[in-house]
């Protein structure tokens, strides 16, 4: 965590802090994440209909 909060002091966005960091790096994450699962899904759906 102390070097998040280093990153943050030499390179965060005007009030950015470990929470939203956090928080947004979480979201980032599950949204790709989210994809993946959506492009594996679509995969073995087509996989099933051939």
């Amino acid at each position: 965590m102390s070097k998040l909060e280093q990153y943050l002091k030499e390179f965060g966005h005007f009030k950015e802090n470990k929470s939203t960091f956090i928080q947004e790096a979480l979201e980032e994450h599950l949204k790709r994440k989210r994809e993946h699962i959506k492009q594996e899904l679509s995969e073995k759906l087509k996989k099933l209909q051939d």
